[in-house]
């Protein structure tokens, strides 16, 4: 199979920074700073195009990860103290 036969297809586009995607079945999820310079955490399901903001609080919402339905992620919400390690199930 050749590179130009595969399709490519848009899953998050904008004129802001997504980074860091991780997948798991039908659900993509990804660092988004759509809404500042600090990032949050997004999330699109493949099948049926829902997106859906998984984490956005103050602070850096980084790195996230993906198994099942459950999502983690590195948060910045309390630098103060450290960073944690949060998660959520979609």
């Amino acid at each position: 199979m050749h590179l130009d036969s595969l399709v490519e297809f848009p899953i998050c586009t904008g004129n802001r920074q997504q980074r860091s995607p991780a997948i798991w079945g039908n659900l993509v999820v990804w660092e988004d700073t759509r809404h500042g310079s600090s990032g949050d955490i997004h999330g699109r399901n493949l099948m049926s195009g829902r997106l859906m903001a998984v984490c956005r609080k103050p602070g850096i919402q980084a790195w996230p990860a993906i198994w099942d339905s459950t999502v983690v992620w590195t948060d910045g919400r309390d630098l103060i103290a450290n960073w944690n390690i949060r998660g959520r199930k979609l």
